[in-house]
């Protein structure tokens, strides 16, 4: 028998206690924490006839518990601390492109509409932007100007800068007009 063998590139993220530490602080100081607080010790007390609760309180932080698509607990992180988490899953890997950030966030931390967040964050993110391969629709041909054929019904008009300064005026440009079905060209 041949043996296959897959391998699939995965990203371990260990949080860092000095970073468990601040969302811990910020966590206290946050009211939405106060509130789903006071809501989950409030559910804790109804052994029975307790709700289901998405998250779940651990050391005065919060996670979001298992579900279809996440197998671990995920610390929530709160708005205050969005922007140096963004920082941490973009910026120091080499301003990498939306579906790496997202995955990388999505496995490890629960951040709320983590999409529409990580989207815009990117869009903001100079570097990013300047690097980032272009992904639109290639241009298409020029369509081409459907004039009657009658004269000065159409004209091209162009400038031809950075010239020569002339002696009496010190002009250094041109104006071309071009009428486009006798082609006669005048300068000016």
């Amino acid at each position: 028998h041949d043996q296959q063998t897959w391998a699939f590139p995965i990203s371990i993220v260990q949080i860092s206690p000095q970073f468990l530490a601040k969302l811990k602080k910020e966590t206290q100081k946050d009211n939405r924490c106060k509130k789903l607080y006071n809501l989950i010790k409030n559910n804790d007390g109804l052994s029975v006839d307790g709700a289901n609760l998405p998250f779940s309180l651990s050391s005065d932080i919060f996670y979001a518990k298992p579900d279809v698509l996440h197998e671990n607990y995920r610390p929530v992180i709160l708005r205050s601390m969005e922007k140096e988490t963004f920082q941490i899953a973009h910026d120091q890997l080499g301003h990498v492109g939306y579906l790496r950030t997202h995955k990388r966030l999505n496995g490890n931390f629960h951040i709320f509409d983590l999409g529409k967040k990580s989207r815009s964050y990117l869009f903001h993110c100079r570097e990013f932007m300047v690097n980032a391969t272009q992904r639109h629709k290639l241009y298409g041909f020029l369509q081409p100007i459907l004039s009657p054929p009658k004269l000065f019904y159409s004209l091209n008009i162009d400038f031809i800068l950075a010239l020569r300064k002339t002696v009496p005026n010190n002009f250094d440009c041109v104006l071309t007009v071009t009428e486009r079905l006798s082609k006669a060209i005048s300068l000016i």
